[in-house]
């Protein structure tokens, strides 16, 4: 009976092992952002497969114009968004009348690099920094 047991356990290890092998490897990529010569303090940058059956990218988020994200080898769209103060002061919660007030923020960059963007990437084993230096014209 313990042999049996012993075997089962041998058997129940090798299959976890296999099940954490398995699935999607994604690539860590990183990099800085910057707009017009200054790093971007706050955002995202957004990488949309080109493929529409490929998972999601992992993180994006963009603090002191440095962002982290992991994603799948192949094509990617990129949209890079980036929000700041926009000094008017706001409610939060707009219908409570006892709302807490807190300054507005905007998104700021053009919107050739989110909405309109066409930056595709490509992403494989050999690449993992990605820098976006962004400007205006």
């Amino acid at each position: 009976m313990s042999r049996q047991i012993g075997i089962a356990s041998i058997f129940a290890f090798a299959l976890t092992v296999v099940g954490c092998e398995s699935g999607p490897r994604y690539l860590p990529v990183k990099g800085d952002v910057s707009f017009n010569g200054k790093p971007v303090e706050n955002g995202l940058v957004q990488f949309e497969p080109v493929d529409a059956t490929t998972p999601s990218a992992k993180g994006g988020a963009i603090v002191n114009g440095k962002y982290a994200a992991e994603l799948l080898p192949g094509d990617w769209l990129v949209r890079i968004t980036a929000v700041r103060g926009d000094g008017k002061m706001r409610k939060v919660y707009e219908d409570a009348p006892d709302s807490p007030i807190k300054e507005g923020s905007e998104q700021y960059l053009p919107k050739r690099f989110n909405i309109e963007s066409s930056n595709f990437v490509k992403i494989d084993t050999k690449r993992n920094d990605l820098h976006f230096h962004l400007k205006t014209d």
